[in-house]
């Protein structure tokens, strides 16, 4: 029996037992009306409920805003949109971060991952490069991106795929690339600061060599297979016309500065700034300056660590192709 015809035999009982007529349609219509309300507003919260219980469960730590729900961080920035770096890894992922941060953007200090977080909320830049994998927390995608509210940005090194292409529709998402080469190299110099008990699976023989060039090549033969087959599948998140992608030589003006203006420009209008939060060109000086979590001193040049032989790994890996898909020769 449906809902309106159970209330109405309820209310033709009422009405014979008191003595009183039926309650015409449209005040039914009425009850059912404030009915459905309630059950709805009964519904969400217990989906709320459900919602923070599991977030506890997992060992997260969150703040609850009235009007937006759980989040990663209470505080908010000046801009409605939610912001997410999606990038190459040791393409300027913290360097991008630094530009947003010194526009008012608040970081959320979470790396989101495909199926969970690593939380680096509340330590110094020196703790962070001291553990540079903390506490991991069990959240998938999702989830997340959930927690990340209006004038926020998280960031992450994500595969392209349907779902997330779904899932980012909500988000600014910037994608940022690099000259595979000088990632390459930087993906071993970060690797080569590392203490021994963290990304224990790059470190190796490797390391003992003094010259740079046979040094890179020592580890482009042992981990460079490794690298490609993470990088492989976020590269196709570039260009695409739904998000804005950004390379870091433009970002810090190793192109030129025409170019640097012309990406800061498209920035600006993607990202909705107002003239007060409007991102220039000068924001990289001190962006590069600044140590971050997986900062290694000085921007990567491949020159100084490239040799014929490294050249031949590199194109036999498949790097060289990856690259020119990039628009880089």
């Amino acid at each position: 029996m449906s809902l309106q015809s159970t209330t109405k035999l309820m209310l033709k009982n009422l009405a014979s037992k008191f003595g009183v007529a039926p309650i015409g349609l449209k005040y039914l219509k009425q009850i059912l009306t404030i009915n459905a309300e309630l059950i709805i507003k009964e519904q969400k919260y217990e989906s709320l409920r459900n919602k923070l219980a599991n977030l506890s469960e997992k060992g997260l730590t969150f703040y609850y805003d009235q009007n937006h729900g759980p989040s990663f961080e209470l505080n908010k920035g000046k801009n409605q949109n939610k912001v997410l770096i999606c990038s190459i890894p040791k393409c300027g992922t913290y360097f991008a971060a630094e530009i947003l941060k010194n526009r008012g953007f608040v970081d959320t200090n979470v790396q989101l991952w495909q199926d969970f977080i690593h939380d680096y909320r509340g330590q110094t830049v020196e703790n962070k490069r001291a553990d540079i994998l903390p506490k991991q927390i069990d959240i998938c995608l999702s989830e997340s991106l959930e927690l990340i509210q209006p004038g926020q940005f998280s960031l992450g090194h994500f595969p392209y795929s349907p779902e997330n292409k779904k899932l980012f529709e909500s988000f600014k998402v910037i994608y940022v690339y690099r000259n595979l080469r000088n990632s390459c190299v930087s993906m071993m110099r970060f690797a080569d600061e590392l203490k021994p008990e963290s990304h224990w699976f790059l470190k190796g023989d490797w390391q003992q060599h003094q010259d740079k060039k046979i040094k890179f090549l020592e580890f482009l033969k042992i981990h460079g297979e490794r690298y490609f087959n993470w990088i492989n599948p976020i590269t196709e998140w570039f260009n695409k016309p739904y998000l804005l992608s950004v390379s870091y030589e433009d970002l810090s003006g190793a192109t030129g500065i025409p170019a640097q203006n012309t990406i800061y420009s498209k920035l600006n209008d993607f990202l909705e700034l107002e003239s007060s939060m409007v991102l220039d060109g000068s924001l990289a000086t001190n962006a590069i300056k600044t140590k971050t979590m997986t900062s290694t001193g000085q921007p990567s040049n491949y020159e100084n660590y490239w040799s014929d032989e490294t050249e031949f790994i590199f194109k036999k890996l498949g790097f060289y192709d990856l690259n020119k898909s990039l628009g880089y020769d």
